[in-house]
């Protein structure tokens, strides 16, 4: 995590409780960081604090009103130390799961690469990474809107709603099965009809290596199932092979894929 002064602290560590210059109090606890305010000050200034997740990592945090959020491997999350004024607004780059404090005076906004998503309390999932072409909201309870470049969107669904926001603005509303979309917060990977190159993507933040195709074709293969995510990657990718035509080489933090 990068502190409102610009120091890094490195969470694998042990570390101990950290007061904030507006008096904010960050305590690290069971792999999760907390944030709690400590001051009444009338006009506090603003701090920002950016928690990056490296590929092969996850983590947790609750944030000052008390929102719970969980960022996926390769994600950063920069967020006001103490949510003042009318909005609570955080930026994201990656994938979360939000728990959103309830606070109708208070709208929470995401701020992504295509745009913005405001909510009041809900819970919901965002993925957006750089190397994706498309920027999936899954809507588990309550209700979300987005707005885009000269686009608004609404989605007044109370839960099992999916809004893919593609980099060109295009918008799709679709009925899903939001467990595809959120598990992977509980350890568990969902496939539904998905290429192996987008697949192999997962892989690659999720247990921090490179992956190379033996073969343009190879790409295009479709996988559908449901992983668990295994502490070592071979384990992964042998039941990967067990239902399709490809073999994998692990070699270091290297994957090669070839045909069978």
């Amino acid at each position: 995590v990068t502190l409102a002064n610009g120091e890094k602290i490195n969470l694998g560590e042990e570390v101990a409780p950290i007061a904030e210059k507006d008096g904010t109090r960050i305590q690290y606890h069971d792999g999760q960081l907390v944030y709690s305010s400590q001051s009444q000050t009338a006009k506090p200034q603003v701090l920002y604090n950016e928690l990056t997740v490296p590929r092969g990592g996850e983590y947790s945090l609750v944030l000052g009103d008390g929102t719970r959020v969980w960022l996926n491997a390769g994600s950063k999350l920069k967020y006001p130390v103490r949510f003042n004024g009318s909005q609570r607004r955080v930026f994201l780059s990656g994938e979360a799961y939000f728990a959103v404090e309830r606070d109708t005076a208070h709208p929470f906004i995401v701020s992504g690469s295509s745009g913005e998503i405001r909510v009041l309390g809900t819970e919901f999932n965002i993925r957006d990474y750089e190397d994706e072409e498309r920027v999936v909201t899954t809507l588990v309870k309550g209700a979300v809107s987005y707005t885009g470049k000269n686009l608004k969107k609404y989605i007044r669904k109370s839960c099992n709603a999916e809004l893919p926001l593609y980099q060109h603005q295009k918008v799709e509303l679709l009925q899903v099965n939001p467990k595809e979309f959120i598990s992977w917060k509980d350890g568990i990977y969902f496939f539904n009809k998905e290429s192996l190159e987008e697949m192999m993507k997962t892989v690659g933040r999720n247990y921090d290596v490179e992956v190379f195709f033996n073969g343009e074709a190879l790409k295009k293969l479709r996988f559908s199932g449901q992983l668990k995510k295994y502490e070592r990657v071979e384990e992964f990718l042998q039941f990967i092979e067990t239902g399709g035509d490809v073999t994998f080489i692990v070699k270091d933090r290297t994957i090669t894929v070839n045909p069978k």
